[in-house]
Protein backbone atom coordinates (compact mmCIF):
# COMPACT_ATOMS: atom_id res chain seq x y z
CA UNK A 1 0.00 0.00 0.00
CA UNK A 2 1.11 3.55 -0.68
CA UNK A 3 1.66 6.11 2.04
CA UNK A 4 -0.34 9.32 2.23
CA UNK A 5 2.64 11.20 0.78
CA UNK A 6 2.98 8.76 -2.12
CA UNK A 7 -0.70 9.29 -2.92
CA UNK A 8 -0.38 13.07 -2.36
CA UNK A 9 -3.23 12.76 0.14
CA UNK A 10 -2.00 15.46 2.50
CA UNK A 11 -5.44 16.12 3.96
CA UNK A 12 -5.65 12.45 4.93
CA UNK A 13 -2.12 12.63 6.30
CA UNK A 14 -2.94 15.75 8.31
CA UNK A 15 -6.06 14.12 9.73
CA UNK A 16 -4.05 11.09 10.84
CA UNK A 17 -1.32 13.31 12.29
CA UNK A 18 -3.84 15.38 14.24
CA UNK A 19 -5.36 12.18 15.67
CA UNK A 20 -1.86 11.01 16.58
CA UNK A 21 -1.22 14.28 18.43
CA UNK A 22 -4.44 13.86 20.43
CA UNK A 23 -3.57 10.25 21.32
CA UNK A 24 -0.02 11.25 22.30
CA UNK A 25 -1.35 14.07 24.50
CA UNK A 26 -3.53 11.55 26.35
CA UNK A 27 -0.77 8.94 26.64
CA UNK A 28 2.24 11.13 27.35
CA UNK A 29 0.99 14.64 28.08
CA UNK A 30 0.99 17.84 26.02
CA UNK A 31 4.68 18.68 26.53
CA UNK A 32 6.23 15.24 26.10
CA UNK A 33 8.80 15.01 23.31
CA UNK A 34 6.73 12.34 21.52
CA UNK A 35 3.72 14.66 21.44
CA UNK A 36 5.79 17.64 20.32
CA UNK A 37 7.42 15.65 17.52
CA UNK A 38 3.95 14.60 16.33
CA UNK A 39 2.90 18.26 16.41
CA UNK A 40 5.97 19.13 14.32
CA UNK A 41 4.95 16.58 11.70
CA UNK A 42 1.51 18.21 11.54
CA UNK A 43 3.05 21.67 11.19
CA UNK A 44 5.27 20.45 8.34
CA UNK A 45 2.22 19.04 6.57
CA UNK A 46 0.36 22.32 7.03
CA UNK A 47 3.34 24.01 5.41
CA UNK A 48 3.32 21.51 2.54
CA UNK A 49 -0.34 22.16 1.75
CA UNK A 50 0.08 25.92 1.87
CA UNK A 51 -1.59 26.65 5.18
CA UNK A 52 1.30 28.87 6.20
CA UNK A 53 -0.43 30.91 8.90
CA UNK A 54 -1.61 27.73 10.65
CA UNK A 55 1.84 26.18 10.27
CA UNK A 56 3.55 29.27 11.67
CA UNK A 57 1.24 29.38 14.67
CA UNK A 58 1.81 25.69 15.40
CA UNK A 59 5.59 26.03 14.98
CA UNK A 60 5.56 28.90 17.52
CA UNK A 61 3.72 26.70 20.03
CA UNK A 62 6.15 23.87 19.37
CA UNK A 63 9.16 26.12 19.94
CA UNK A 64 7.80 27.24 23.30
CA UNK A 65 7.45 23.61 24.40
CA UNK A 66 10.88 22.60 23.08
CA UNK A 67 12.55 25.63 24.68
CA UNK A 68 11.08 24.75 28.07
CA UNK A 69 11.24 20.94 27.94
CA UNK A 70 13.82 19.78 25.37
CA UNK A 71 16.10 22.73 24.57
CA UNK A 72 18.88 20.53 23.18
CA UNK A 73 16.69 18.37 20.94
CA UNK A 74 17.91 18.35 17.31
CA UNK A 75 14.23 18.37 16.28
CA UNK A 76 13.88 21.75 17.99
CA UNK A 77 16.36 23.29 15.61
CA UNK A 78 14.94 21.51 12.59
CA UNK A 79 11.46 22.85 13.38
CA UNK A 80 12.91 26.34 13.86
CA UNK A 81 14.38 26.05 10.37
CA UNK A 82 10.96 25.08 9.03
CA UNK A 83 9.41 28.04 10.87
CA UNK A 84 11.87 30.28 9.01
CA UNK A 85 10.77 28.56 5.81
CA UNK A 86 7.17 29.50 6.58
CA UNK A 87 8.19 33.15 6.94
CA UNK A 88 9.83 32.87 3.52
CA UNK A 89 6.69 31.33 2.02
CA UNK A 90 4.62 34.14 3.55
CA UNK A 91 6.81 36.59 1.60
CA UNK A 92 8.88 37.90 4.51
CA UNK A 93 12.28 37.12 3.00
CA UNK A 94 14.23 39.53 5.22
CA UNK A 95 12.41 38.32 8.33
CA UNK A 96 13.08 34.70 7.36
CA UNK A 97 16.75 35.54 6.81
CA UNK A 98 17.07 37.17 10.23
CA UNK A 99 15.17 34.31 11.85
CA UNK A 100 17.39 31.64 10.25
CA UNK A 101 20.58 33.50 11.11
CA UNK A 102 19.49 33.53 14.77
CA UNK A 103 18.46 29.88 14.50
CA UNK A 104 21.85 28.97 13.04
CA UNK A 105 23.66 30.80 15.83
CA UNK A 106 21.61 28.99 18.50
CA UNK A 107 22.05 25.64 16.74
CA UNK A 108 25.82 26.04 16.49
CA UNK A 109 26.02 26.91 20.20
CA UNK A 110 23.88 23.95 21.20
CA UNK A 111 24.70 21.16 18.72
CA UNK A 112 28.10 22.35 17.51
CA UNK A 113 29.40 22.92 14.01
CA UNK A 114 29.99 19.25 13.19
CA UNK A 115 26.34 18.24 13.27
CA UNK A 116 24.07 17.26 10.38
CA UNK A 117 21.18 19.47 11.54
CA UNK A 118 23.53 22.44 12.01
CA UNK A 119 24.76 22.03 8.47
CA UNK A 120 21.29 21.64 6.95
CA UNK A 121 20.31 24.89 8.72
CA UNK A 122 23.57 26.44 7.52
CA UNK A 123 22.49 25.65 3.96
CA UNK A 124 19.00 27.08 4.40
CA UNK A 125 20.54 30.22 5.87
CA UNK A 126 22.96 30.51 2.95
CA UNK A 127 20.05 30.23 0.53
CA UNK A 128 18.26 33.13 2.23
CA UNK A 129 21.49 35.11 2.46
CA UNK A 130 21.63 34.90 -1.34
CA UNK A 131 18.02 36.06 -1.53
CA UNK A 132 18.85 39.26 0.35
CA UNK A 133 22.15 39.91 -1.42
CA UNK A 134 24.61 38.72 1.23
CA UNK A 135 26.72 36.84 -1.30
CA UNK A 136 29.92 36.73 0.79
CA UNK A 137 28.11 35.24 3.78
CA UNK A 138 26.27 32.76 1.56
CA UNK A 139 29.62 31.77 0.06
CA UNK A 140 31.14 31.20 3.50
CA UNK A 141 28.20 29.20 4.83
CA UNK A 142 27.76 27.05 1.74
CA UNK A 143 31.49 26.29 1.69
CA UNK A 144 31.41 25.17 5.34
CA UNK A 145 28.36 23.02 4.63
CA UNK A 146 29.88 21.45 1.52
CA UNK A 147 33.11 20.63 3.39
CA UNK A 148 31.14 19.02 6.22
CA UNK A 149 29.08 16.77 3.97
CA UNK A 150 32.03 15.80 1.77
CA UNK A 151 34.23 14.79 4.71
CA UNK A 152 31.60 13.17 6.94
CA UNK A 153 30.87 9.59 5.92
CA UNK A 154 27.62 7.91 6.87
CA UNK A 155 29.51 5.56 9.20
CA UNK A 156 30.42 8.54 11.39
CA UNK A 157 26.73 9.35 11.86
CA UNK A 158 24.99 6.01 12.36
CA UNK A 159 21.97 7.58 14.06
CA UNK A 160 21.32 9.94 11.15
CA UNK A 161 19.23 8.65 8.28
CA UNK A 162 21.14 8.39 5.01
CA UNK A 163 18.60 10.56 3.12
CA UNK A 164 19.43 13.52 5.39
CA UNK A 165 23.11 13.22 4.53
CA UNK A 166 22.24 12.96 0.84
CA UNK A 167 20.00 16.02 1.14
CA UNK A 168 22.81 17.95 2.79
CA UNK A 169 25.34 17.08 0.12
CA UNK A 170 22.92 17.89 -2.71
CA UNK A 171 21.93 21.18 -1.07
CA UNK A 172 25.59 22.12 -0.61
CA UNK A 173 26.31 21.45 -4.30
CA UNK A 174 23.22 23.46 -5.33
CA UNK A 175 24.31 26.37 -3.14
CA UNK A 176 27.86 26.26 -4.49
CA UNK A 177 26.46 26.67 -8.01
CA UNK A 178 24.14 29.52 -6.96
CA UNK A 179 26.98 31.28 -5.14
CA UNK A 180 29.13 31.04 -8.28
CA UNK A 181 26.35 32.64 -10.32
CA UNK A 182 25.86 35.33 -7.66
CA UNK A 183 29.56 36.21 -7.67
CA UNK A 184 29.43 36.80 -11.42
CA UNK A 185 26.06 38.59 -11.80
CA UNK A 186 24.03 41.32 -10.14
CA UNK A 187 21.46 40.13 -7.59
CA UNK A 188 18.50 40.70 -9.93
CA UNK A 189 19.99 38.22 -12.42
CA UNK A 190 20.26 35.30 -9.99
CA UNK A 191 17.69 32.62 -10.87
CA UNK A 192 16.72 31.30 -7.41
Amino acid sequence: TKTYQERSDYKGLLSTQEKTVEIDKKLFGPTHITTVNAMAASAATLMTIGRYDDAFSLFKSIEEIYANNAPDSPMRFYTLMLQGGVLYKLGDVRGANLFLNKTLELTQKTLGNENVITNIIRGATAFLDLQVGKVDEATRLSSLMKTFFEKTPQAAMPSTPNPLNELGLRLSLFLAAKVKVAQDKPLEAIPL
